[in-house]
């Protein structure tokens, strides 16, 4: 975990460009009727003695707020008069420990904010920075107030580092959380519409304008986002997103196309390999196939003798018996392709005179006779 909290009150914007400011910078005031102006304003609503050793540091505050210059597109520059209603509220606060025995607070944080209005008026800013005083105001309230509008000017800041993705944010923000959560309730309460305080200024500002901060989508709707909500985030705001997605549709479909294609493919080779491989062995094992080839090739029984030659001979033949059958099986399948092709030899028409015959000498002088042809 980093050794900086970011969202520490003292490194968000509210202390970095005042609070902080209002007591490392500020430089004496020349002129001494602030200070006077101070002085007794601090003496007649709080007599403590700690309270009136403000004064100085009050009087710097008040005189750097005056001669502070607006930065470049810093819109927190209209809120300096505020910021510096709440410092010295809480200056006085601290001195007082937070008890107020003489009770006094409410009148003296009144009379604080008169004065700072008087002087925001008088340099012509009254429209920008026109604060709201409220009557009774306790120190408690008044803190819970300040840390509530501390909240609304660090808003931004405070979101933006919610949404970096950083591993520490969950613990930072829920220590946070929980004060300003404790800040709106004590708000809301003090302002609730059918409460006493329901017709200050000040309430009747929050309920219409800065209510909206502790409830809906401001306070309740900030959370740490993990990077990979961020990254999801920042995808949907990209210009090209919606390209990038028909780009990814398409890849989608294409891949699709050439499992398709790959599988069909695969299938169709199976296929043919398996018809090439079968095939010789379904027309050998159909005897109708066989015979009929047979009898086609052989040419007029030719075929059906030399077979009972063979099943006569067995397996009990001898060499020269094997080559002269050999011999035979060769001319009977040039006999088969004249016959085919529709010529006829004169060797052919002596064939019936062969079957007729049942001597070997009879079977073998018509086999020779095929062997002359």
């Amino acid at each position: 975990m980093s050794g900086v909290n970011p969202l520490d009150p003292t490194n968000l914007p509210a202390h970095v460009y005042f609070y902080g400011p209002f007591k490392t910078d500020a430089q004496e005031c020349k002129a001494d009727t602030e200070q006077s102006s101070i002085q007794i304003t601090l003496n007649s609503c709080c007599g403590h003695g700690k309270v009136g050793e403000l004064d100085h540091k009050i009087k710097n505050a008040l005189c750097f707020v005056s001669g502070l210059k607006p930065y470049k597109n810093y819109k927190l520059h209209i809120w300096r008069w505020h910021f510096l209603y709440y410092w010295i509220g809480e200056q006085i606060w601290t001195a007082l420990d937070g008890k107020d025995t003489d009770g006094k607070v409410a009148g003296c944080l009144k009379q604080i904010c008169e004065l700072i209005n008087d002087k925001c008026g008088s340099g012509g800013d009254e429209g920008e920075c026109k604060i709201l005083c409220s009557e009774n105001l306790d120190g408690e309230t008044f803190t819970s107030r300040k840390n509530f509008f501390d909240f609304t000017q660090n808003y931004n800041d405070i979101k933006d580092y919610l949404q970096q993705g950083k591993p520490e944010c969950a613990t930072y923000w829920s220590t946070y959380k929980k004060n300003i959560e404790a800040a709106c309730t004590a708000v809301r309460d003090y302002c609730k519409k059918d409460g006493e305080h329901s017709a200050d200024p000040y309430c009747v500002k929050f309920r219409d304008t800065y209510e909206i901060y502790c409830t809906g989508a401001m306070l309740p709707g900030l959370k740490c986002m993990l990077k990979t909500e961020l990254d999801e985030i920042r995808c949907h705001d990209c210009p090209c997103h919606s390209e990038q997605s028909q780009i990814t549709e398409l890849l989608n479909e294409h891949n699709d196309a050439v499992r398709q294609a790959n599988t069909t493919t695969a299938l169709s080779s199976i296929i043919g390999t398996l018809g090439f491989t079968v095939a010789p062995f379904l027309l050998y094992k159909y005897k109708p196939w066989s015979s009929w080839f047979g009898n086609r090739s052989s040419g007029n029984g030719v075929g059906r003798s030399n077979r009972r030659k063979r099943r006569s001979t067995g397996h009990h033949f001898d060499a020269s018996t094997e080559d002269t059958l050999t011999e035979i099986s060769t001319d009977n399948s040039t006999i088969a392709d004249a016959t085919i092709d529709g010529t006829v030899s004169s060797a052919a028409h002596a064939r019936p005179s062969t079957r007729n015959g049942r001597t070997n000498n009879t079977r073998g002088r018509g086999m020779v006779g095929y062997q002359n042809v």
